[in-house]
Parts: structure tokens; C-alpha cells; sequence
């Protein structure tokens, strides 16, 4: 079943316009069940990379307690997708938008898991780590990674909301102010996004 749910991400994560139109063609018996499958897929392959990431190897505690820390990030997801939809004329039932649109976190994944297969194979994890952050490569690999997740919510609005690709592409920057903005105002709360510019007192 996992098997299924990553080849769908990696067909839209190759080409996000058709690789919905197919999959909004395939019969879903159970909408609670895929987003289910497929927000456990993300969690996983977080945990997956922190776990390799820190230790080198799958380790259960790392990977029961990293996905902790990041459960904000599918909620986020949600909350982007949902104000969007409001501004479309065709959206799929709620449920059904949320796991087509859980698909296209291919690029996430790809950016995680490729992050730590350069960490695992480093003889020097640290001084690898500060080589791609102080060269930049690391952050244009973010980069990237945003703008091919980009591709996929374009994807996502034109092929599963019936969306013109105008409005496609303004339902994209919707979304990812909204979930942009979400994660400001949260980091606000909990008093940890002044101190990541002026430091602590």
C-alpha cells in the first residue's frame, strides 16, 4: 500500500499537471484512509531523515519522536489548501482535495531524504553540513525545493480544482502565504521568532 502511495508522489513529482490528472481518474474506496496513509507517508520519511541524519542509521526512538516535532507541518498544509479552494468554482470534496493535494509533497521528500544520503555517505557529518550551509549549495537546494513544490500546488489547482492557469498560479501564492503566515504567527506565540533576530535576552 505504501508502495502505491509513493509512486503517486514520484508521478507528480515528475509531472505535476498530468500526474494529477491521473490520479484524480483513480477510484478512491476509502478518502479518511488515504490521507491517513498518507500523512503517516510524511512523518515517516521525516522521521527516516532525522533518524539518518543524527545517527547514520533507523533508529525507533528517532523515528517515534522527530515526527513529534514537525505534526504542525500537515496541519499547515490543511489550513493553506482549504482557504485556497474556497476561491475555486470546482473543488473535490474536502477530503479528497487533501490527499490528492498530500501528494505532491514529492519534492519534500526528495529534499529530506537527499539531505541525509549526503550526511550518511560524509566521513565528517558536521564539517560536511557547514561545507553546504557556508557554500550555499544547501540553501539553494531549499530553494529549489520550494519552487518545485510550487509546480506540484500549480498542478494540484489546475488539474483536481479545474483552475485556468492564471488563477492556478495565484491559488499557489495564496496557500503558501497562508501557511507561511500561520507558521510566523505560531512561532510568535510560543515567544521563538524575535529571539532567531535579536537573539535572547
Amino acid at each position: 500500500m505504501v508502495r502505491d502511495f509513493f509512486s503517486d508522489e514520484v508521478r507528480v513529482l515528475i509531472r505535476p499537471v498530468k500526474g494529477y490528472v491521473r490520479l484524480m481518474e483513480a477510484p478512491l474506496a476509502s478518502p479518511e484512509r488515504a490521507v491517513l496513509s498518507r500523512v503517516l507517508l510524511l512523518l515517516a520519511v521525516i522521521g527516516a531523515a532525522g533518524s539518518f541524519s543524527s545517527a547514520g542509521r533507523l533508529v525507533l526512538h528517532h523515528m517515534v519522536f522527530v515526527p513529534v516535532g514537525w505534526l504542525a507541518l500537515p496541519l499547515l498544509q490543511a489550513a493553506g489548501l482549504f482557504v485556497s479552494l474556497r476561491f475555486t468554482d470546482k473543488p473535490p470534496p474536502q477530503l479528497r482535495a487533501l490527499e490528492l493535494y498530500l501528494a505532491g509533497n514529492g519534492p519534500f521528500f526528495l529534499f529530506a531524504l537527499g539531505l541525509s544520503a549526503v550526511l550518511l555517505l560524509a566521513s565528517d557529518v558536521s564539517a560536511t553540513f557547514g561545507w553546504l550551509l557556508a557554500s550555499g549549495l544547501l540553501v539553494a537546494f531549499g530553494f529549489f525545493t520550494m519552487g518545485w513544490s510550487w509546480l506540484t500546488s500549480y498542478g494540484f489547482y489546475k488539474s483536481c480544482a479545474g483552475c485556468r492557469p492564471g488563477k492556478a498560479a495565484r491559488l499557489v501564492v495564496l496557500e503558501w502565504a497562508v501557511k507561511i503566515g500561520l507558521a510566523l504567527v505560531w512561532y510568535q506565540t510560543i515567544n521563538n521568532l524575535l529571539p532567531q533576530f535579536v537573539g535572547t535576552r
